[in-house]
């Protein structure tokens, strides 16, 4: 990531975009440990989600067309840190992927402050 400048709880960015795989990455930077996870991505038709700090803390995620949501069972937290989220894969190729209706769940519950990351160009 290019240094993410993050004064919210949660910041977010779209990245390593792959053409030919139709993929790329939610990098996630987080203050506070976090217990869950919801995002819409209009647009682009996700097929799936997969990898990432969701998989590797056992986080069960499914997804929408438009949306994806992941928490986990055992009410694992995401520890305070770094790294990529996860890695969306979409069917419908379009100009640009954009980010919204996020919510980040903290413990008990707690909804998290985050930043809305810029939108990505998906040429």
């Amino acid at each position: 990531s290019d240094n993410i400048v993050c004064d919210t709880e949660v910041c977010l960015q779209l990245q390593n975009h792959d053409a030919v795989g139709k993929s790329f990455e939610i990098y996630m930077l987080n203050s506070v440990p976090v217990a869950g996870f919801q995002c819409d991505l209009p647009g682009i038709n996700i097929t799936s989600s997969d990898g990432g700090l969701l998989k590797a803390n056992g986080y069960q995620t499914s997804n929408s067309a438009a949306r994806i949501l992941s928490f986990s069972m055992q009410a694992k937290l995401l520890p305070i840190g770094e790294g990529v989220l996860t890695t969306v894969y979409y069917s419908d190729p379009t100009t640009e992927v954009c980010i919204s209706e996020i919510v980040f769940a903290g413990i008990g519950g707690a909804k998290l402050s985050n930043n809305v990351p810029e939108c990505m160009s998906l040429n």
